[in-house]
């Protein structure tokens, strides 16, 4: 399922108000986005999509220097979050996100599917942990257009 221009702007509402450190309406914007959508695949796909976005625009970026050891990857931009206990759906989240923006596919399916099979409480704090990873590393990726003065692509 592909989706529509409105789930897109949805998901964008809510990785910029995520970022803002709004989280009340984030999770009003992702409830909202998740009520409406059977396709959580899709949305998780979408959010994951942004956090692309943000990789690819840096490395079109010609004043953004890349990294050492080659192009911007999203492992350079995300935050690195070290949990005190165990947390699934926080590794469900960093390998997605990595998967995702890789293009491989059949990782993140796989991924998708055994996060699936933890069920709906698991399922809703995976997309959170996404939603904070990929607006950490929109405004990470922001700052390195804005430090090598110019402005996002």
């Amino acid at each position: 399922m592909i989706l529509s221009e409105e789930d897109s702007d949805l998901i964008w509402r809510a990785i910029v108000a995520a970022g803002a450190g709004h989280s009340a309406r984030a999770a009003e914007l992702t409830a909202k986005l998740t009520l409406q959508n059977t396709d959580l695949f899709s949305v998780i796909s979408g959010v994951a999509e942004f956090g692309a976005r943000a990789v690819c625009a840096l490395n079109c970026d010609s004043n953004v220097p890349a990294p050492p050891g080659g192009p911007w990857t999203i492992d350079h931009i995300r935050p690195h979050v070290t949990a005190e206990a165990p947390d699934p759906a926080l590794d469900f989240a960093e390998q997605f996100l990595a998967a995702h923006c890789a293009g491989d596919e059949p990782v993140a399916e796989g991924l998708y599917v055994a996060m699936r099979c933890l069920g709906d409480r698991h399922a809703v704090r995976s997309l959170a942990h996404l939603m904070y990873l990929v607006a950490e590393a929109t405004k990470t990726a922001m700052a390195h257009h804005m430090a090598a003065g110019g402005r996002p692509a």
